[in-house]
């Protein structure tokens, strides 16, 4: 006996709980392989074991056929050699694939990503940086041993991710630049006091900072931070710290952090959210029109104050990258896209009272002017 239970056919494709079309599965598997390889570079591994690979394909696009089958091929190798940006090589016990040619950091060797990075240039890059960051630390813990990295080799990591886009990501003024973007960067610190020992940079312990950083991670690359989804981000960031910080339980760590809940939105699909964050809303389609609902715009001021409010309480800067990734989680990805594409974030902050400033280069935040609509906050 069943009840609510979805046949679909064999060819059907999971991924993070989303049913993937047949016709957009070529695209996807190529989309998120290339991804992969990125990461891959990123971290300090130019070639990574078939084998692993396809594992990592069958273990991410769920099916009861093969990925291979279900492309279209007989085996994996049909779609290698479909790829030219991608290179296989190595004998038939052991073999590597690898990007055909060498990229920097993140995947501007792409022609048409790297003619839009041209006309983008002089664009605050927080997000770049901060991913930047990540991998250079990931991939030095990796060769060192889970040690956090000294500050001079993230700098030569970053110049050899960066190359060019250095200065403009990190700033002109080579360690400087990097020492206050690691200072004012939520969830990482420096260590130690020269000349008695050398700097170190790692991530904080800080529950709370180390969640929201994982869970804007996530809804960066446009997908919901579900348990599952949260926790493999959040092992790649903590490592061996994983099960110090976080414990033997995701759900109840994130219960612990102030601030955030765990909600089922669905039969089971767990995902966390910021205290009052709406869930994403879902698509309503009206039986005499037949088109889709249009969800009820946020309390934009309210929102804005209540999260600048919680950074101040906790003695943190109000960056605006900050209040963005709050202000993600509790409306939901889609409409705070839909919101801030009517109209820029900084701009919806300074219609609602509240003043812009840069403390440091390439750090803009918040604090109360003498408009009301600011809530009477206080100055940051």
């Amino acid at each position: 006996m069943a009840r609510e239970v979805e046949l679909l056919p064999l060819t059907s494709t999971m991924v993070d709980d989303e049913l993937i079309a047949e016709g957009a599965l070529r695209g996807k598997v190529e989309s998120d392989l290339r991804d992969e390889l990125d990461a891959c570079v990123a971290r300090g591994a130019a070639r990574v074991a078939e084998a692993e690979i396809i594992h990592w394909l069958e273990d991410r696009f769920t099916g009861c056929l093969p990925l291979a089958e279900r492309l279209g091929f007989n085996d994996l190798s049909g779609l290698w050699s479909e790829l030219d940006w991608l290179r296989r090589e190595g004998t038939s016990g052991e073999t590597f694939l690898m990007l055909a040619q060498k990229s920097v950091f993140g995947r501007m060797s792409l022609p048409e990503q790297a003619a839009r990075a041209q006309t983008t240039a002089a664009a605050p890059a927080p997000a770049v940086f901060r991913e930047a960051l990540a991998a250079a630390v990931d991939g030095l813990r990796q060769c060192n041993g889970a040690e956090d990295p000294l500050f001079g080799d993230v700098i030569s990591s970053l110049r050899g991710s960066l190359g060019r886009n250095f200065d403009r990501v990190v700033g002109p003024d080579g360690g400087k630049s990097l020492r206050a973007r690691i200072e004012a960067e939520p969830g990482w610190e420096l260590t130690g006091k020269r000349p008695h020992h050398p700097d170190r940079v790692r991530r904080t312990k800080v529950g709370s900072i180390v969640l929201l950083d994982a869970v804007g991670v996530i809804e960066a690359d446009g997908k919901e931070p579900t348990l599952a989804m949260l926790g493999s981000t959040l092992r790649k960031r903590l490592g061996d710290d994983y099960e110090s910080v976080v414990g033997p339980s995701l759900k109840r760590w994130v219960q612990r952090q102030p601030g955030w809940q765990v909600r089922e939105e669905r039969p089971g699909h767990e995902v966390a959210r910021a205290l009052g964050a709406a869930a994403p809303a879902q698509a309503a389609v009206s039986p005499r029109a037949g088109q889709r609902a249009v969800e009820d715009t946020p309390d934009i001021a309210a929102d804005i104050t209540e999260v600048a409010r919680a950074l101040m309480a906790q003695g943190r800067e109000v960056a605006l990258t900050e209040v963005g990734q709050l202000l993600r989680s509790r409306w939901g990805t889609e409409v705070y896209r839909r919101v801030t594409t009517k109209r820029r974030l900084q701009n919806l902050a300074e219609d609602h009272g509240w003043e812009i400033f840069e403390p440091r280069p390439d750090v803009r935040c918040l604090r109360a002017s003498d408009v009301s609509g600011a809530g009477g906050g206080g100055t940051q």
